[in-house]
């Protein structure tokens, strides 16, 4: 069964966006060429913020593209570049992209968030922002689809 990929980045200060953009991009590039790549699409929501939406033929390609090349090496240096990373993966029956309002609820309900937000008097903060993040705004000329 397919599996949906959403990641959402961003970007601590202006001073790291040649190195997110540049990170971005050839992560989109490797994924494209990526075995039991069905789908990538990366959307500049705003100068510092980006999402991308991937589909996979099943969970083993996905992990396999998060392990190699240009994806594995950016891993580390997500947190140095951005002061909020967001992530979610399901499955679905059919292997297309879904909407960004669906990838938006989607990260949102059931996102893994870095790092966690800070609660007054929470110890265990569960991952979850208290305040959802809003819907990305998707313009034409800023949602790239690569494949």
């Amino acid at each position: 069964m397919p599996v949906i990929s959403v990641t959402r980045l961003h970007v601590r200060s202006w001073r790291h966006l040649p190195q997110v953009l540049a990170a971005t991009l050839g992560s989109a590039m490797q994924a494209r060429g990526a075995p039991g790549c069905l789908a990538v699409s990366v959307l500049s929501e705003s100068w510092r913020t980006y999402w991308t939406r991937t589909a996979w033929q099943d969970e083993a390609a996905m992990v396999a593209f998060v392990q190699a090349g240009t994806h594995r090496r950016i891993m580390g240096r997500v947190m140095l570049w951005c002061d909020e990373s967001s992530v979610v993966h399901w499955t679905e029956a059919v292997g297309a992209l879904p909407s960004w309002r669906l990838a938006h609820r989607r990260l949102s309900e059931h996102g893994r968030h870095f790092p966690p937000p800070r609660r007054a008097g929470d110890a265990s903060a569960s991952g979850a922002f208290p305040e959802p993040f809003p819907a990305p705004r998707a313009r034409r000329w800023r949602d790239l689809r690569i494949k």
